[in-house]
């Protein structure tokens, strides 16, 4: 015992016993992972579209020139100084990217303002990031400008 005396089993409690024991190793508590939930971003809408002088342009529904004139999220317009332009309309917001495509996470983190896009300053390739009139995210690119107008491809994603 804990006194250093003998003991065991039996009347006299002096026959000796016998104890199998098993060490088993303990068990670990297994950290568990805290789930982090992250939005995925869904394309609601992208395409191509070529504009002409005064041509209007929806980015939430793909549509050029809306009878609504309040859907429209920007204007390109030419023959002025500079020479061509985009307006922004009805609250979108933008900023220029750079030439390499942008993410969702990107253009939702820009610091996007309502300036109009000047040529002289932000060549065709070049990205986009927006906020539509209906506070939708996405990007625009400037693919060509010639004697049929401005071509642009753009995505507009869904709020996730």
């Amino acid at each position: 015992n804990e006194s250093g005396e003998l003991f065991g089993i039996g009347p006299n409690g002096d026959a000796p016993f016998w104890v199998k024991i098993e060490v088993v190793p303990s068990a670990t508590k297994t950290p568990q992972a805290t789930p982090t939930l992250t939005s995925t971003p869904v394309v609601y809408l992208t395409g191509d579209v070529v504009l002409n002088n005064t041509n209007q342009f929806d980015l939430d529904s793909g549509t050029l020139n809306p009878e609504d004139v309040t859907e429209s999220d920007f204007v390109y317009q030419t023959g002025s100084d500079p020479a061509h332009i985009l307006m922004t309309m009805n609250g979108t917001q933008w900023m220029a990217y750079g030439d390499n495509e942008p993410t969702y996470g990107a253009c939702v983190q820009s610091q996007l303002t309502g300036n109009a896009v000047s040529f002289n300053e932000v060549p065709t390739g070049t990205y986009i990031c927006y906020r539509t009139s209906d506070v939708l995210p996405g990007w625009l690119m400037i693919n060509t400008l010639g004697e049929n107008g401005l071509s642009v491809s753009f995505l507009t994603w869904s709020k996730p």
